[in-house]
């Protein structure tokens, strides 16, 4: 019997991941952020949550404060890759193709 090591997503590193904003009219404007991150999600969600272009939006178009557990559920991982430079090319890829409307918010 082979055990394999599960690891929470929470816990990925070497990721793209997107984020969605269910608040309001976003959730039918489809509102998103996609970006990469080379540590846990889990550490790069604590960093959103201080500061940053998604944290921004839930202040300037809602006029809340993000919380952790929204931030986690709406939160996933769209690649995992693990040549640094591939995984940037990934993450301008889905932004071009995509065109998430949080990433672009001044």
């Amino acid at each position: 019997m082979r055990i394999l090591n599960t690891v929470s997503p929470l816990q990925e590193v070497n990721i793209v991941y997107q984020h969605k904003c269910t608040v309001d009219d976003c959730s039918h404007l489809n509102s998103r952020y996609i970006s990469f991150t080379t540590t846990a999600l889990l550490k790069r969600i604590t960093a959103h949550l201080q500061d940053g272009t998604i944290c921004r939006h839930y202040v300037s178009e809602h006029d809340i404060v993000l919380k952790r557990k929204h931030m986690e559920q709406n939160t996933e991982i769209l690649e995992k890759v693990n040549n640094i430079k591939r995984l940037r090319m990934m993450e301008a890829t889905l932004i071009y193709l995509e065109k998430p409307t949080i990433n672009i918010q001044q």
